[in-house]
């Protein structure tokens, strides 16, 4: 037997908005997508009918006919990440304020997610798509050729040309590591992994670069490939304590992996920073962390500002800013200790 809710009224169609007013079907459709074009008379009455039975238009159907969804899609790779949350929160403040709505695509990293999202978000007639970092050269290729895109952390070669935005990672981790340097440590270890991440990319050569420029030898054991989470930080610890000459600093490619670090080694009975100073990447979880991190603090209220910007001239067919690099800054907590 069919079951109906008596509590739900049936939807007024714009065929019967129509009939009632008196005017065409097309005619209502002007009403809802382009008033101007309609007589101060017809839009009142029009409009009377609409408010009288609380009509509400059909959000696709009208995409279809404006070519323009007024979303804004977000993908990200990680939604657990507070950096990534932090992110949204801001992005989904600032399409608010432009009467935008934020749609988050959680790819986990997987390919075939984003293909899907890629051609949901198409089909919807979604306004423009930022990308941060782990979208695949076949779903940048495939949005590229209909939507507007900015990327956050991901540079790409000249035949895409999107607007990038990046914190400076480089340098980031030169300050990092060199305030590691001027505690007198020298057996300065780094987690990280994923070398097709590019931020990632870019610590670890910063990392490189200070040893090499101080002159502080190289050890290859003293590069872990961790997964950039929690796990992956407990799981960094163990190894480097499993190691017969262990690092005496730490500098982790990104908070969670210094966090996940820092709970093992409390948990193996090894203290921070008394047997191992450790720096993170992020300025995310400072204060939920004991003792406090120090890290490199990335100015999210920037990235999101920049990527919206350029975002919203590039809806425009506005000229906007190929490159915007955005600085960072080291956040001393109680991680460290000088040699």
């Amino acid at each position: 037997m069919k079951s109906e809710n008596k509590n739900i009224d049936k939807r007024i169609t714009i065929r019967e908005i129509a009939k009632i007013a008196g005017v065409s079907i097309a005619t209502v459709s002007r009403v809802l997508n382009m008033p101007e074009r309609v007589s101060p008379e017809v839009l009142l009455r029009v409009n009377e009918v609409i408010n009288q039975y609380n009509f509400i238009p059909n959000q696709l159907a009208k995409n279809l006919y404006t070519n323009d969804s007024k979303s804004i899609a977000l993908f990200i790779y990680d939604i657990e990440n507070p950096f990534y949350t932090k992110l949204i929160e801001k992005i989904n403040q600032i399409a608010f304020d432009n009467d935008y709505t934020l749609i988050i695509c959680d790819t986990k990293n997987d390919e075939v997610r984003e293909l899907k999202y890629a051609t949901y978000l198409q089909g919807i007639r979604v306004s423009g798509i930022i990308l941060t970092e782990g979208a695949s050269e076949e779903t940048i290729a495939r949005i590229a050729k209909t939507t507007p895109c900015v990327m956050i952390d991901r540079a790409l070669d000249n035949k895409f040309r999107f607007p990038y935005i990046s914190s400076d990672n480089l340098k980031g981790a030169h300050v990092a590591v060199e305030y590691l340097v001027r505690l007198n440590h020298t057996k300065i270890a780094f987690a990280g992994g994923y070398e097709k991440i590019n931020s990632v990319s870019l610590r670890k050569c910063g990392y490189l670069d200070v040893l090499k420029k101080y002159d502080i030898q190289i050890v290859n054991d003293y590069i872990y490939n961790s997964d950039l989470n929690i796990a992956g930080g407990m799981k960094a610890l163990e190894y480097f304590i499993s190691l017969k000459e262990m690092p005496t600093a730490i500098f982790c490619a990104n908070d969670l992996i210094a966090q996940g670090l820092i709970q093992r080694a409390h948990s193996a009975k090894f203290m921070i920073p008394g047997d191992f100073s450790v720096v993170g990447f992020d300025g995310t979880v400072s204060e939920a962390v004991f003792p406090s991190l120090t890290t490199i603090k990335q100015d999210l209220d920037e990235i999101a500002r920049y990527a919206m910007e350029n975002m919203l001239k590039l809806i425009n067919s506005e000229e906007c800013n190929h490159e915007t690099i955005i600085p960072t800054k080291l956040v001393i907590g109680e991680t460290c200790k000088r040699m």
